[in-house]
């Protein structure tokens, strides 16, 4: 019996020696949803360039009906276009594509412009309340006042229009918009 307890014993502080520690843990999972940010892009329509003409305004680009927005979270506009093409007669009109952007300072009546290639990004700011801005900004680093996009204007040299075999042209303008955060 003396053998039966003794071992019992030493079985009894193995296990002591060897019982791990339980630590309870719990954790609180937070989660949140984020609505899809809307909008209305408004490009401008298809239109009839016609021959000779070496500058256009063929309208402008702006957002309508913006929700789930907020500073820092801006719309991004793109745009790609190749020349005029006459598949038929193998034949192209090259023509350049410009955002106008101005500005009139008020007291003076001094107005500020700037053409930007219709190729590089331009913005809609995001707003606090949750638009963003209907019209994009440029902010003019020289003359250091904010320039409203007024249209696109279209230009064409008179030289390639010459070169131009006869027959129908057509060129597409794509859009492509994307919402980023602030730069």
């Amino acid at each position: 019996m003396k053998k039966l307890i003794s071992t019992f014993m030493i079985v009894t502080l193995l296990i002591c020696c060897f019982t791990a520690t339980a630590f309870a843990s719990n954790q609180t999972v937070l989660t949140t949803t984020v609505p899809d940010a809307t909008y209305t892009l408004n490009i401008p329509a298809d239109q009839e360039i016609p021959f000779g003409t070496t500058g256009k305004n063929i309208g402008t680009v702006e957002v309508k009906n913006a929700s789930g927005f907020a500073k820092g979270k801006d719309i991004k506009i793109t745009a790609t276009y190749d020349e005029f093409v006459n598949e038929s007669v193998e034949t192209t009109i090259p023509y350049n594509l410009e955002y106008y952007f101005e500005y009139t300072q008020p007291i003076t009546g001094i107005l500020f412009s700037k053409y930007i290639n219709l190729k590089e990004a331009i913005y809609f700011k995001g707003q606090s309340d949750g638009s963003v801005q209907n019209i994009p900004k440029y902010y003019d680093e020289v003359s250091k006042v904010p320039l409203t996009l007024e249209t696109i204007l279209f230009s064409a040299d008179s030289e390639d229009w010459g070169k131009a075999l006869g027959g129908e042209y057509s060129s597409t303008i794509t859009f492509t918009s994307e919402i980023v955060v602030s730069e």
